[in-house]
């Protein structure tokens, strides 16, 4: 996708915590999805997803409380070039299903300027679930999210920029990814 005067977040937020925005004349998001499912036996399922991509923004002016820089071709914030997700799905009888997902997400800036310490760190998760129908249309469910019990999920944040002798800084400021937790679902084919 090209696009021209786009509305993109700018990694700040507002006095009063609102993610802020503002113009940008071109910039673009290039790549490819890729799916894949596999009935390896009647019982077991592999699926596979992948996204690749390119992003930038052109041209990227970030102000501070004394000057600006103008930083071009930049990746745009919180987007990473690469997600992987590998499920495995194995139902050894007709009611019960278990299943793992395993998913990967790359790297990603807290800002548009690109600065190597305003990053949120590639990480890996993996959620499993079990799912039991106890007759036509009910079907419970758990689920375990982050079951690796990783504590070092960073997905989303912000930076507080800022400039040190005319040079480009900033402290990172990270939204964690909950540790392990379960739900429980019912559903209900009325």
């Amino acid at each position: 996708m090209e696009f021209r005067n786009e509305i993109a977040a700018t990694g700040e937020l507002s006095d009063i915590g609102l993610p802020l925005r503002r113009n940008v004349d071109r910039s673009f998001r290039r790549g490819i999805e890729l799916e894949a499912d596999w009935r390896v036996a009647p019982s077991l399922r592999l699926r596979t997803s992948a996204n690749l991509s390119r992003n930038q923004i052109d041209e990227w002016t970030q102000f501070y409380d004394t000057g600006s820089i103008t930083y071009r071709n930049v990746e745009p914030l919180l987007t990473p070039s690469v997600i992987v997700s590998q499920s495995l799905e194995y139902r050894p009888r007709t009611a019960l299903t278990l299943g793992a997902t395993a998913r990967w997400v790359g790297k990603s800036y807290l800002d548009n300027t690109n600065h190597p310490d305003l990053i949120t760190p590639s990480f890996l998760t993996v959620d499993a679930t079990a799912a039991y129908a106890l007759s036509d249309g009910v079907k419970v469910t758990v689920q375990v999210n982050n079951a690796l019990n990783n504590d070092r999920i960073y997905p989303s944040g912000y930076s507080y920029l800022y400039l040190d002798n005319g040079a480009a800084a900033g402290i990172p400021n990270y939204y964690p990814q909950a540790t392990r937790n379960a739900v429980v679902l019912l559903d209900l084919d009325l």
